[in-house]
């Protein structure tokens, strides 16, 4: 958790960006890069790979890289596509890694090698997930993008033009919130139906934002808009009313941008208890219907 991620090109080798570097992707000690190639014991750090196709596919993919979730379900084509290195391509083996968004953190998953259809190396990083903050995979994004801008400064074929349109959406905050909700709901850059765009601007208009966010990562896809209709028809036809008991104290937690939710719940909790002179432990369903309706 919160390990720092890395871009580097640890050694210009040719003088331009479309031609093989030797890069370096980190997390924390571990080189995602590290392999071994065919007919070679020794292992290496670095993946001799051209930066820019590297650099064009982080920044089509930017906005669903740090804001989509990852499916509760098995990942389709579609989603590898957009969130799995391999999908770089242009001629080389990448490092069978998926990254997507969490809200404040970003996921980092390494995959088995084994099922690497090139056979010219070998990527050797464990397999797991981590997690890093979302403002260190930002960072770290952008500092590879600007040296690739300045190691090469020739013939880029037009990758400072995308990258500046890129800074200016993120800049600008009524866009950056549309490019949000389009990757949250599994679409690319204008590419969301109208009508999904609509029910959202509703959605958002009835709710707020931030339950909007929330419905989102509750239910990642395409349809999270469908997923909570059903669910607010649900509540309308519950019968159950819930009551606080005017007796419990009110509690005010704050929590920070890097803190996750449940660890809110857990001071929340730990005040109710003390404020109640509550014994550790569960609680009884006696004592909670007394607390609420």
């Amino acid at each position: 958790m919160n390990k720092d991620f890395q871009i580097s090109i640890a050694q210009r080798q040719n003088p331009s960006a479309a031609d093989p570097q030797r890069l370096n992707i980190r997390l924390g000690r571990d080189a995602l890069t590290e392999l071994i190639r065919c007919g070679d014991t020794r292992r290496d750090d670095c993946l001799e790979a051209p930066p820019l196709p590297f650099a064009f596919w982080l920044i089509d993919n930017w906005w669903r890289l740090r804001w989509e979730p990852s499916p509760k379900e098995q990942t389709d084509s579609e989603w590898q596509l957009v969130h799995h290195l391999s999908s770089i391509g242009a001629g080389y083996a990448w490092p069978n890694v998926s990254i997507w968004g969490l809200d404040y953190l970003v996921g980092i998953e390494v995959h088995d090698d084994r099922r690497n259809l090139d056979q010219s190396l070998h990527f050797t990083a464990r397999p797991r997930i981590d997690y890093v903050l979302a403002r260190n995979f930002e960072e770290t994004i952008d500092s590879f993008i600007v040296d690739v801008l300045n190691q090469f400064n020739g013939d880029l074929d037009g990758l400072n033009a995308e990258y500046q349109v890129l800074r200016s959406e993120r800049e600008d905050a009524d866009r950056a919130t549309w490019r949000k909700f389009e990757a949250l709901m599994g679409y690319n850059p204008d590419d969301a139906p109208s009508e999904q765009i609509s029910r959202y601007e509703q959605l958002i208009e009835d709710y707020g934002s931030e339950s909007a966010e929330e419905m989102a990562l509750a239910a990642p896809g395409n349809n999270p808009l469908d997923v909570l209709q059903d669910c607010i028809s649900a509540a309308e036809r519950s019968k159950f009313c819930v009551t606080v008991n005017d007796q419990l104290p009110k509690l005010e937690i704050n929590r920070s941008s890097d803190q996750p939710p449940w660890s809110t719940a857990l001071k929340a909790a730990a005040e109710f208890r003390s404020r109640l002179a509550l014994s550790p432990g569960p609680l009884s369903n006696k004592l909670l219907c007394e607390s609420f309706g």
